[in-house]
């Protein structure tokens, strides 16, 4: 893949459903997995304990509920994300493929292909 510019950082990582992203607080926060295979790099890029948020959304788990809807997203669907109102996009989300992948995004991916792999990346701008 490339990356233009360079100086991207993995964050998430999955090549196959052998990981289980289904994971506790404590575990998304310290990391897990291998970053050349499934992994999640945890809060080591941080200078900060206050909880990760994207666009508003504070990251939720099974045993810790920051989304917005009304039960807990990460229990419904099993694994940790950014939920708002439980998902439209949910990469650690169960993977079976190519039989289902449940709901990595939605509207699905639609170009005859399943979702194998996926790979979150960021960089300073």
């Amino acid at each position: 893949m490339a990356t233009t510019g360079g100086g991207w950082t993995v964050i998430q990582n999955r090549v196959d459903g052998t990981m289980n992203f289904n994971r506790s607080w404590e575990e998304y926060r310290t990391g897990f997995g291998d970053v050349r295979t499934s992994y999640w790099i945890g809060d080591s890029i941080r200078n900060t304990s206050t909880p990760n948020i994207i666009n508003g959304m504070r990251f939720t788990t099974y045993d810790v509920d920051n989304d917005q809807y009304t039960y807990n997203c990460a229990t419904k669907w099993g694994g940790g994300w950014w939920f708002n109102d439980c998902t439209d996009v949910f990469l650690n989300g169960p993977y079976n493929p190519p039989e289902n992948w449940l709901q990595p995004w939605y509207p699905p991916y639609v170009d005859g292909k399943d979702v194998a792999r996926t790979k979150m990346m960021i960089r300073r701008r």
